[in-house]
């Protein structure tokens, strides 16, 4: 019950710190995030050589299923941090994380004089 609280509280920091573009409140994510997935790896390679050892229909199961939890926790992973990178180099440079201004269009007044 205390680690389902601890990680809403820090998931809590981490879209707190993506609304406020503040990036040391991504660090705790990331770091726990880091944690869990060096587990699930281990989890991962330990039911392959468990599969391998012993031919178990069930190690087999429990491998794929962390196959499959394993790729888009990675991914979402990769997309935290580089959004943590990207945050960290534009407070670096003191610049704000804001869309690009649209496109500039200057109008020109039709002068019905240079018609003539």
């Amino acid at each position: 019950m205390v680690a389902s609280i601890l990680t809403a509280v820090i998931s809590g920091l981490l879209i707190y710190g993506i609304k406020q573009i503040r990036y040391s409140m991504l660090v705790p994510w990331l770091v726990l995030s880091t944690f869990s997935l060096v587990l699930n790896y281990f989890g991962l390679l330990t039911y392959l050589l468990s599969f391998v050892a012993t031919t178990s229909l069930d190690d087999f199961v429990i491998f794929l299923l962390l196959v499959f939890s394993a790729g888009p926790f990675s991914y979402i992973y990769y997309v935290i941090y580089s959004l943590y990178t990207h945050m960290k180099m534009d407070f670096g440079m003191c610049r704000v994380f804001t869309p690009p201004p649209a496109a500039e269009v200057q109008l020109k007044q039709n002068d019905p004089a240079s018609y003539i």
